[in-house]
């Protein structure tokens, strides 16, 4: 089948995740603590590169004060839900099911008119933060994305659009560029060795062979 014109390969932000990372990082039973983790992990990625943080004594949707040079930041954390979803285009085209990683990079807490215990949850506006710091948390890697809010779409308005969906692992073709480059915003990575073990080529390309001779060692 041949590609369009326009057709780009996609350069992965990270490794597949094993088996074992692939349990569903929703709010299902086992992972109740990721929200939590997370907020933590992002303190702690700013306190050692010696940067203040604070938690607002009142949750109004602010999770983090982030001391820049411009003055207090807002932050507003968010976990990377990972799912698995059909590939319909696939089946489409040669008639088999595959379904393909799914990472869920979410700027509101529900969907357009999203409700908790009955009353309307308020939706968010580039008012409301600085940015977001999405977080990809499993046994054996840590990733921390930066976000400025204002590279995030609105609806018409002026309200976040629900999420995003960036393929972070595949080296596929494209043909549409992404409004939101995420590669650009990773801003923090942590790998179990044995990630560094079963993915000996990503590391290679990112070169990091002395990275890899140290953990053979």
């Amino acid at each position: 089948m041949s590609r369009s014109p326009n057709a780009q390969r996609l350069v992965p932000c990270m490794p597949p995740l094993l088996e074992e990372e692939t349990i569903p990082l929703d709010r299902s039973e086992g992972v109740r603590y990721g929200g939590t983790a997370c907020e933590n992990l992002v303190k702690a990625y700013f306190l050692s590169n010696q940067i203040n943080v604070s938690q607002p004594y009142v949750d109004d949707g602010v999770d983090l004060l982030i001391e820049q040079p411009e003055g207090w930041v807002k932050g507003q954390v968010k976990k990377v839900v990972y799912q698995t979803k059909l590939d319909y285009q696939h089946k489409k085209n040669f008639g088999n099911e595959i379904y393909r990683p799914r990472y869920n990079f979410n700027f509101q807490g529900g969907g357009y008119s999203a409700r908790k215990n009955g009353v309307c949850r308020k939706q968010r506006t580039p008012s409301d933060y600085d940015y977001f710091y999405h977080v990809l948390l499993t046994q054996y890697r840590q990733l921390i994305w930066e976000t400025p809010v204002h590279l995030i779409p609105t609806r018409e308005d002026g309200t976040f659009i629900h999420g995003k969906c960036p393929s972070l692992d595949s080296d596929g073709w494209v043909r549409k560029k992404s409004e939101i480059d995420f590669n650009k915003y990773l801003v923090y990575t942590r790998y179990d060795p044995l990630i560094f073990k079963t993915y000996p080529d990503f590391f290679l390309k990112e070169k990091e062979p002395n990275l890899l001779d140290f953990i053979e060692e």
